[in-house]
């Protein structure tokens, strides 16, 4: 189950008037969006529940995965939970419920958006038989400035932009147009990764490998793609 399924079921039982419900089901939505994201980068689970919790946030606080502010809210989530989980006599009000699942989904949405939901699908591929001529009409009447090279099930290169306009400047501004792919595209693969990286991964692999682009891979094949673009334009949203 994810955050967001907690968060739907934390949403129904406030919808219920069960206040105390929601608010755990809500915090349960944040320590498990905040675990996973702790064990991705490395945390090793021990203790009780609440002291892992506590763990996981001066982890992800010491990593900077999350702000000091970002601990703070969260700290002060896990001992409103205590309250509510041991029954001390306090029923969150309505009001109070709502901001709580406000506020976890605001610490979750770091980590709990992946590339596949902001990723370019689905991704147009080319083979190496085809002629220049059909990837240039896409590239011009779709903006589409790399696409994947499959033959056999299995990416064997990339067709760029950059390399057909190279190909064109040695022919002197001539290029065939039935030039086959193969005779012109680089046959390294875009780098890819899975469909499950956070963005806050996939901001860091952009800064770590030379690439405009990466496939998003799943069973061996591309099910999307997300440029330097894509990403830019999520984070400025």
């Amino acid at each position: 189950m994810t955050w967001r399924d907690q968060l739907a079921e934390a949403e129904e039982a406030r919808s219920r008037g069960n206040t105390a419900e929601a608010f755990r089901r809500a915090f349960g939505a944040l320590e498990g969006c905040y675990t996973s994201a702790a064990l991705a980068h490395g945390w090793a689970q021990q203790g009780n529940m609440d002291s892992n919790f506590m763990s996981i946030i001066r982890f992800l606080c010491d990593r900077r995965h999350i702000t000091q502010e970002q601990f703070s809210v969260a700290d002060h989530l896990r001992q409103a939970r205590n309250v509510v989980v041991h029954d001390y006599g306090f029923e969150p009000s309505l009001r109070e419920t709502e901001r709580t699942m406000q506020r976890v989904r605001q610490l979750c949405a770091r980590f709990g958006t992946t590339v596949s939901d902001v990723m370019a699908k689905p991704v147009k591929t080319v083979t190496p038989d085809q002629p220049v001529r059909e990837i240039i009409r896409h590239m011009v009447e779709d903006g589409i400035s790399q696409f994947p090279v499959v033959e056999g099930g299995v990416v064997v290169g990339t067709l760029l932009e950059s390399e057909v306009l190279i190909a064109w400047e040695k022919g002197e501004g001539i290029l065939d147009p039935e030039t086959p792919v193969r005779d012109v595209m680089d046959r390294i693969p875009l780098p890819s990764m899975h469909p499950n990286t956070s963005l806050d991964e996939v901001k860091k692999l952009f800064q770590r490998v030379p690439s405009h682009a990466f496939l998003i891979m799943h069973n061996g094949m591309p099910i999307g793609i997300i440029t330097k673009h894509d990403l830019l334009r999520h984070l400025d949203t």
